[in-house]
């Protein structure tokens, strides 16, 4: 009888051991896969709960480097415009120099052509030049760090928190009497930064409230 109840349940094993060896080994390695895939995750997904809770800024994107920074590259355009005006006379000089003036031109009155516009190129790309890129990046401290550049110069600025006052902005007029407004940095120690302008009195509002609510409540 025992040995009956002995034989049965060996005979029972074996059919376990040969249904789990007729498994396709697919099918394991899909298992094992898994199996990993899910312990992997969940060791990343720890790794990044715990980096997060040491650095509670890291997610708050309203504090990051580039929300704290304001661009005005409008001079960009000033600096090309006048660097092509005097590359197009350079080339033209050159031209009239080398093959002369035209035969129904008179070289005298064709001289004096190129002179004024040597002089008004002159005072093109001497106004150009001296309008300013800047830079701004309010700091955690509320300092700013501003760079001011030109083609062929720059100039780093630290302003201190204590000196910086409010963004404000103004209404001017471009060279066609259209109404332009311009967002300026009062300070108190030197003479206000401009980090933006243009024809659209909203966007330059919502440019200084930006500025205003960044420095305002800095960490």
């Amino acid at each position: 009888m025992n040995t009956a109840i002995r034989v049965d349940a060996r005979s029972v094993s074996l059919r376990q051991s040969r249904t789990r060896s007729k498994l396709p080994p697919t099918s394991r390695f899909q298992r094992v896969r898994q199996a990993g895939c899910v312990t992997l995750l969940t060791q990343a997904t720890g790794i990044l709960s715990a980096m997060l809770a040491q650095r509670p800024d890291a997610a708050r994107s309203p504090t990051s480097s580039e929300e704290r920074r304001f661009r005005h590259r409008d001079a960009v355009f000033l600096h090309g415009f006048a660097i092509a005006w005097v590359a197009m006379l350079s080339a033209f000089t050159w031209a009239l120099g080398s093959n002369g003036a035209p035969a129904d031109l008179s070289p005298v009155l064709m001289a004096g052509v190129l002179a004024v516009f040597w002089i008004a190129g002159g005072g093109l790309i001497t106004w150009a030049f001296r309008q300013e890129c800047v830079d701004l990046l309010i700091l955690h401290n509320g300092d700013l760090h501003v760079a001011l550049w030109r083609p062929f110069s720059r100039c780093d600025l630290r302003v201190r928190a204590a000196d910086v006052q409010t963004a404000t902005v103004l209404d001017d007029k471009d060279s066609d009497g259209d109404r332009y407004f311009r967002c300026r940095v009062e300070l108190r120690s030197r003479a206000p930064i401009e980090i933006g302008s243009g024809s659209d009195r909203q966007a330059m509002e919502q440019l200084a409230q930006r500025f205003n609510r960044l420095h305002g409540n800095r960490d």
